[in-house]
């Protein structure tokens, strides 16, 4: 399960009980709707193309 937390980054939460925090970048958004749906969407896409968690989250 992947979390996000808006400015404070997203937690990664696998089956195997092992949860990995990523902070996000610092920046200055103009508008973070879709922000959430972008990140899930991304990393769904990269995931099944590599099927490496932790370095997608990343």
């Amino acid at each position: 399960m992947l979390l996000t937390l808006g400015a404070d980054g997203a937690v990664l939460y696998e089956k195997n009980g092992k949860t990995t925090r990523q902070l996000a970048v610092a920046t200055t958004a103009s508008d973070t709707t879709g922000a959430g749906d972008a990140l899930i969407g991304a990393f769904a896409a990269s995931y099944i193309a590599t099927g490496e968690m932790q370095t997608v989250l990343r």
